[in-house]
């Protein structure tokens, strides 16, 4: 019993972290790696970060959801800013180019935490955003050209967003 309960608290003594970028003794920690930036608020979207962020001319995969329901296109967000806690609202809007009119949306609290490796290294990564295409079937939606922003709100009344033009393609 002695060796899986020493284990155990060496296990648990190894796992503790620092998040707050501080080290014992109240001194900045510099192997903790902040995801405030230089204090300017930063927002990167994209459909799977891993491959680059959302721009001018993107493909904007969309399909069902695994969960049912309206047609949506995900999106992982990732952000540099200065958080009230780890959770805000994240909302999105997509405008068909052609007609004006906003096709999809979305409106979500998200939590946000700050990764200190990998390909978020030094940033609030907050998953996925679902913009859902309520009210239209999957072959309304084939090549529709749309312009979509995503917004994050920060503290003091402030936001953060990204604005991109992309054509819709029936792939998920």
């Amino acid at each position: 019993m002695r060796g899986p309960g020493l284990a155990g608290l060496l296990l648990l003594t190894a796992c503790t972290s620092n998040t707050d970028g501080k080290d014992d003794t109240g001194d900045t920690n510099p192997d903790v790696v902040g995801c405030d930036g230089d204090g300017t608020a930063a927002l990167e979207v994209g459909q799977d970060l891993r491959e680059g962020v959302a721009h001018d001319g993107i493909t904007i995969d969309y399909g069902n959801p695994p969960q049912g329901g309206a047609p949506y296109a995900p999106f992982q967000i990732r952000l540099r800013a200065v958080l009230d806690g780890q959770r805000t609202k994240v909302s999105a809007s997509a405008i068909d180019t052609d007609t004006g009119q906003e096709i999809g949306s979305a409106l979500q609290e998200q939590g946000f935490l700050c990764s200190n490796t990998g390909t978020h290294e030094g940033w609030l990564y907050g998953g996925e955003v679902h913009l859902r295409f309520w009210g239209w079937s999957l072959d309304e939606l084939v090549d529709v050209p749309l312009s979509v922003t995503i917004t994050v709100d920060l503290p003091d009344d402030q936001q953060v967003s990204e604005t991109f033009d992309g054509v819709l393609a029936w792939t998920l």
